[in-house]
C-alpha cells in the first residue's frame, strides 16, 4: 500500500483534526508509521462516519483503498501536508489538515487574500452590499475564499465569478454531495477558474462540527 493509502486512512480518525497527527508525520516521515503506531492492532474511533463509528486496521486500510479508488473516478486531487503545492498560508495554522481534498484547477492564491464569510438568512441589502464590495476588486490581483454555503457565501463566490475574480470555495464535508444541492451549477463555475477544497472523506456525514473546522481553513 501507498503513502497515500495511509495517508487516506489517518485522516478517517477521530485525532486527523488535531496537531498531534502532523507532528508525527513531520517526526517520522511515513505515513504508514503513523499508522502502525497509532493503532497498534486496535479498533479505532471513525468520527462522522455513516454506518460503522469504529474499525479494525485492516478495515480502515480497506475502506482507504475504497476512498483512492473513489478519488481517481472523480477527479479529485489529494494534497498531502507535505505536498510542494500545498497552500503555504495554511500551513501557518498549528493543526492544519494532514491532508486535502481539490477538484478543479488549483493554483497557489494570488498576493492577496480575502475571505468572505456571512449568514445563511441574507438580506437583500446584505447581498447587495456584498456584490458591490466584490465587484470593486476587479482588475486586482486577489483571491475571494468562501465555504459555498447558502447567503453570503454563495453571493461572494458568485460576484467573484461574474468579475473575473479568482475564487476558492472550502466544502464543510465530502465530495460525495455538494451541499447545498442548488450550489452544484456554481459549483462547477468554480472548479472551472478555481477550485473547490475539502478535508473531509466521502462517507463523511453533514455535522455542524464540520463548520468550525472548515472555517479555520478559510
Amino acid at each position: 500500500m501507498g503513502h497515500l493509502t495511509y495517508l487516506l486512512a489517518l485522516n478517517m480518525m477521530s485525532l486527523s483534526r488535531s496537531a498531534t497527527f502532523r507532528k508525527l508525520l513531520e517526526e517520522h516521515k511515513s505515513a504508514k508509521k503513523v499508522f502502525e503506531m497509532v493503532t497498534r492492532r486496535r479498533q479505532v474511533q471513525l468520527p462522522l462516519f455513516t454506518e460503522k463509528e469504529k474499525a479494525s486496521p485492516g478495515q480502515l486500510l480497506h475502506m482507504a483503498e475504497k476512498e483512492l479508488e473513489y478519488c481517481h473516478r472523480k477527479g479529485i486531487s489529494l494534497i498531502p501536508i507535505t505536498d510542494k503545492h500545498y497552500p503555504f498560508r495554511l500551513l501557518q495554522c498549528p493543526d492544519a489538515p494532514i491532508l486535502l481534498y481539490c477538484r478543479g484547477e488549483y493554483q497557489a492564491p494570488k498576493s492577496h487574500v480575502l475571505a468572505i464569510v456571512g449568514t445563511r438568512k441574507a438580506s437583500e441589502r446584505g447581498l447587495s452590499i456584498c456584490r458591490e464590495m466584490v465587484s470593486t476588486f476587479r482588475g486586482l490581483d486577489l483571491t475571494i475564499i468562501s465555504g459555498m454555503a447558502h447567503g453570503i457565501d454563495t453571493c461572494a463566490h458568485r460576484a467573484a465569478l461574474d468579475n473575473d475574480i479568482h475564487t476558492l470555495a472550502i466544502m464543510g464535508r465530502g465530495f460525495n454531495h455538494i451541499y447545498p444541492s442548488e450550489n452544484l451549477r456554481i459549483s462547477r463555475e468554480i472548479e472551472e477558474k478555481g477550485a473547490l477544497f475539502t478535508e473531509f472523506h466521502s462517507s463523511c456525514k453533514y455535522n455542524r462540527g464540520n463548520f468550525p473546522s472548515r472555517n479555520r481553513i478559510i
